[in-house]
Protein backbone atom coordinates (compact mmCIF):
# COMPACT_ATOMS: atom_id res chain seq x y z
CA UNK A 1 0.00 0.00 0.00
CA UNK A 2 1.02 3.42 -0.58
CA UNK A 3 1.24 5.37 2.36
CA UNK A 4 0.64 9.31 1.62
CA UNK A 5 2.36 12.03 3.03
CA UNK A 6 -0.19 14.74 2.31
CA UNK A 7 -2.49 13.50 4.77
CA UNK A 8 -0.57 14.17 8.17
CA UNK A 9 1.53 17.27 6.72
CA UNK A 10 5.04 15.71 7.26
CA UNK A 11 7.41 15.23 4.66
CA UNK A 12 10.30 17.01 2.59
CA UNK A 13 7.80 19.60 1.67
CA UNK A 14 7.71 20.54 5.50
CA UNK A 15 10.90 20.10 6.27
CA UNK A 16 12.44 22.34 3.05
CA UNK A 17 9.63 25.19 3.51
CA UNK A 18 10.54 25.21 7.34
CA UNK A 19 14.41 25.32 6.37
CA UNK A 20 13.56 27.84 3.83
CA UNK A 21 12.03 30.40 6.55
CA UNK A 22 14.58 29.64 9.03
CA UNK A 23 17.45 30.62 6.56
CA UNK A 24 15.05 33.66 5.24
CA UNK A 25 14.39 34.72 8.69
CA UNK A 26 18.30 34.34 9.62
CA UNK A 27 19.47 36.87 6.68
CA UNK A 28 16.63 38.86 7.92
CA UNK A 29 18.07 39.46 11.26
CA UNK A 30 21.72 39.73 10.58
CA UNK A 31 21.40 41.93 7.72
CA UNK A 32 18.94 44.04 9.47
CA UNK A 33 21.60 44.47 12.54
CA UNK A 34 24.44 44.82 10.20
CA UNK A 35 22.93 47.96 8.37
CA UNK A 36 21.89 49.31 12.17
CA UNK A 37 25.07 48.35 13.28
CA UNK A 38 27.27 49.88 10.77
CA UNK A 39 25.34 52.98 10.30
CA UNK A 40 24.74 53.79 14.10
CA UNK A 41 28.08 52.91 15.52
CA UNK A 42 30.58 53.17 13.03
CA UNK A 43 29.25 55.48 10.85
CA UNK A 44 29.87 53.26 7.89
CA UNK A 45 27.66 55.09 5.31
CA UNK A 46 28.61 58.71 4.18
CA UNK A 47 25.03 59.50 3.49
CA UNK A 48 22.94 62.71 4.05
CA UNK A 49 21.02 62.12 7.37
CA UNK A 50 17.25 61.97 5.46
CA UNK A 51 18.47 58.87 3.12
CA UNK A 52 20.47 57.20 6.13
CA UNK A 53 17.30 57.47 8.43
CA UNK A 54 15.24 56.49 5.83
CA UNK A 55 17.51 52.87 5.17
CA UNK A 56 17.77 52.74 8.85
CA UNK A 57 13.84 52.95 9.05
CA UNK A 58 13.88 50.00 6.40
CA UNK A 59 16.53 47.86 8.48
CA UNK A 60 13.94 48.10 11.51
CA UNK A 61 10.63 47.08 9.06
CA UNK A 62 12.40 44.50 8.16
CA UNK A 63 13.68 43.43 11.72
CA UNK A 64 10.07 43.45 12.96
CA UNK A 65 8.40 42.55 9.70
CA UNK A 66 11.16 39.02 10.29
CA UNK A 67 9.60 38.57 13.97
CA UNK A 68 5.74 39.22 13.03
CA UNK A 69 5.41 37.04 9.99
CA UNK A 70 8.26 34.64 9.27
CA UNK A 71 8.82 33.61 13.02
CA UNK A 72 5.13 32.68 13.22
CA UNK A 73 5.65 30.72 10.15
CA UNK A 74 8.47 28.71 11.31
CA UNK A 75 6.55 27.50 14.89
CA UNK A 76 3.38 26.97 12.56
CA UNK A 77 5.68 24.94 10.39
CA UNK A 78 7.62 22.91 13.11
CA UNK A 79 4.22 22.66 15.53
CA UNK A 80 2.24 21.32 12.20
CA UNK A 81 -0.63 24.06 12.79
CA UNK A 82 -0.79 26.71 14.25
CA UNK A 83 -0.03 26.82 17.95
CA UNK A 84 -0.18 30.58 18.99
CA UNK A 85 -3.76 31.22 19.96
CA UNK A 86 -6.19 33.44 18.03
CA UNK A 87 -5.16 36.69 18.72
CA UNK A 88 -1.56 36.13 17.15
CA UNK A 89 -3.21 34.44 14.03
CA UNK A 90 -5.12 38.44 13.32
CA UNK A 91 -1.90 40.34 13.98
CA UNK A 92 -0.01 37.84 11.52
CA UNK A 93 -2.73 38.16 9.09
CA UNK A 94 -3.50 41.62 9.45
CA UNK A 95 -0.95 43.65 10.79
CA UNK A 96 1.07 43.23 7.75
CA UNK A 97 -1.59 44.66 5.81
CA UNK A 98 -2.09 47.83 8.13
CA UNK A 99 1.90 48.82 8.23
CA UNK A 100 3.02 47.83 5.02
CA UNK A 101 1.50 51.40 3.73
CA UNK A 102 2.99 53.21 6.79
CA UNK A 103 6.09 51.61 6.22
CA UNK A 104 6.13 52.85 2.50
CA UNK A 105 5.90 56.65 3.96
Amino acid sequence: AVVSTQSTGFGPELYLATAWCLFIFLVTQVGGYLILVASIRYGAFKLHPLILAFIQHIAVCDILMSFTCILPQIVSLIANGWALGPTLCYVNVYGPRIAFPAGLF
